[in-house]
């Protein structure tokens, strides 16, 4: 299932194998240069996510780093052959898929952060089109890495500086006495700890959170018979399954506790116990907290001794930025455009006809071609603004107040379909051949209870 992608809603990746019994010795990843205490590692953030380069037997690619997965994933709609190294066919499962999803398994992979490199990796290859990333986040992601890297190094997480400092366990002598220690556990290879919440009504309940790096949103309660989304919230789209959407209920909690920084009134998606599976195979977590939440924090993990430092940032009182328009939009492909270019000649004269021996400057145009992506509605929240007029899932957006969607990147759509209530936005769309405008008024759909804040 996907994570809090691309219009703040959430996408979970989560896999494994129908055979138990396979398990190999990896090695773990480690310093190239062995001597150094700690090296700091660039990222690309896209809406809360963590992306890190590295290649894979040579050949570059993009990985998600998450603490949700336990096996390291890499998609392909092809195999690539010099990628693999030994590798068989398994039986996978998806949460939310009946059918299995399409795999290999391969053994003595070579994963190269530059400064890191990990030998005799396993990786899984995923061939099912369904699974695809890039389509949601807007960029290339080819892969998914989690507790193999994870588990090898202290890690402190930058938010505000897309860096992580990486420092190996047995240098590591950092004095963090300023910060907060949240214990946890491990449940298949992921870490969970417990969270203090209290609901709306004022009941008081803890919580067995999984700590998600790949899910961008806030906070989601699973729902059972004890644990109910409150009458304060409305219907959502909350993620996306394999093959299907994941709808909750978005509201608030009255107050949550990590470690013993608390947060008042944040904001949390209720899962309804049917879409439960399609999030999750166990019943050992209520819940999750995402990069929407992680991102207000300096953080220190370390799985060696399951433990999380942290400490608020500057983000920690920034407001829980949320899709105002009800528009769920995926990259669904290429097209090619054209633009006509002028460009200056300079020629030189008939020197007989003129009797000028200089040059003149003539106007001409060529053609130039580009490759870009076509941004498309996939879904259309309930009750939003988008789905009160007559825009349809499989529409292309083309343009937001006159500004073409092909120069904006993910974070410049959010940030204008995100504006406050009452805006109002300009869309211009595509419908087959037919070129429509719409314009919409931002809404949020929490300024029913926004009173209880």
């Amino acid at each position: 299932m996907m994570r809090h992608l691309f219009l703040k809603f959430s996408l979970i990746v989560s896999l494994f194998t129908t055979n138990s019994s396979i398990l190999s010795a990896q090695e773990t990843f480690k310093f190239k240069n062995e001597k150094k205490r700690a090296l700091n590692l660039r990222f690309q953030s896209i809406n809360n996510l963590i992306i890190l380069k590295a290649k894979l037997n040579g050949q570059e690619l993009n990985f998600l780093l998450d603490s949700g997965v336990s096996k390291t994933v890499v998609f392909a709609k092809e195999i690539d052959s010099a990628l693999l190294k030994d590798f068989s066919y398994v039986n996978v499962k998806s949460y939310g898929s009946k059918i299995p999803v399409k795999a290999y398994r391969s053994e003595g992979n070579k994963v190269d952060f530059g400064k890191i490199v990990g030998h005799d990796q396993d990786i899984y290859f995923i061939v099912d089109e369904r699974m695809n990333l890039s389509q949601k986040i807007g960029i290339n992601i080819q892969g998914i890495i989690g507790y193999e890297f994870l588990k090898s190094f202290v890690f402190r997480i930058n938010y505000l500086k897309n860096s992580i400092r990486v420092y190996q366990h047995e240098k590591f002598n950092r004095n963090l006495r300023s910060f907060k220690k949240l214990d946890f556990r491990f449940y298949k290879n992921k870490p969970h700890f417990k969270m203090p919440v209290q609901y709306l009504d004022g009941q008081k309940d803890t919580l067995v959170m999984l700590m998600d790096l790949g899910a961008s949103d806030s906070f989601w309660v699973f729902e059972d018979e004890k644990r109910k989304a409150p009458k304060a919230s409305f219907t959502d789209i909350v993620g996306y399954g394999l093959e299907s959407p994941i709808y909750g209920k978005r509201s608030k909690l009255q107050s949550a506790k990590m470690a013993s920084v608390v947060f008042e009134y944040p904001r949390a998606s209720f899962v309804d116990e049917s879409d439960k599976l399609k999030v999750s195979v166990d019943d050992f977590k209520n819940g999750l907290v995402g990069g929407e939440i992680l991102r207000r924090f300096k953080l220190f993990l370390n799985y060696k001794t399951a433990s999380i430092y942290l400490k608020p940032n500057q983000n920690f009182d920034d407001t829980f930025n949320y899709d105002r328009s009800g528009l769920i939009l995926t990259y669904s492909g290429k097209k090619i455009k054209t633009y006509k270019e002028q460009v200056r000649v300079f020629s030189k004269p008939d020197e007989v006809n003129t009797g000028y021996n200089q040059y003149k400057n003539e106007q001409k145009f060529k053609i130039r071609y580009q490759v870009t992506d076509v941004l498309s509605v996939e879904n259309i929240r309930p009750n939003s603004p988008a789905s009160q007029k007559d825009i349809q899932i499989g529409d292309q957006l083309l343009s937001i107040n006159g500004s073409s969607v092909d120069k904006m990147d993910s974070k410049e759509i959010i940030k204008r379909l995100s504006q406050e209530s009452g805006t109002k936005i300009k869309l211009k769309l595509l419908r087959q051949s037919k070129i429509l405008k719409r314009e919409i008024i931002l809404e949020n759909q929490f300024d029913a209870f926004e009173k209880m804040n």
